[in-house]
């Protein structure tokens, strides 16, 4: 009886964890565009440089909620709130 219960909430963990997996490598894939997009332009305007910050923070976020729910994917980038900090600021 328990085990069933067990079995259908850990069947919607992975359902929600790849859902999240899926939303991550969205916001990573926006960050990175977005990134692009100011290196290549070479006198960005505020509105630019605070749509790929907000594209960071999504992307941070989701990685944060990720990492608290031990999920694990296979493009996540470990050091991104570490190696990317300094971009933009």
């Amino acid at each position: 009886m328990f085990k069933r219960k067990h079995d259908s909430r850990s069947k919607l963990q992975k359902i929600y964890d790849e859902k999240l997996l899926s939303a991550i490598y969205d916001a990573m894939n926006d960050w990175n565009r977005a990134k692009e997009t100011v290196i290549s332009i070479d006198d960005a305007d505020e509105e630019l440089i605070s749509q790929t910050q907000l594209a960071r923070a999504k992307y941070l976020f989701l990685y944060h909620e990720a990492r608290i729910r031990g999920t694990k994917g296979d493009r996540l980038m470990p050091g991104a709130a570490r190696s990317e900090h300094d971009f933009l600021e």
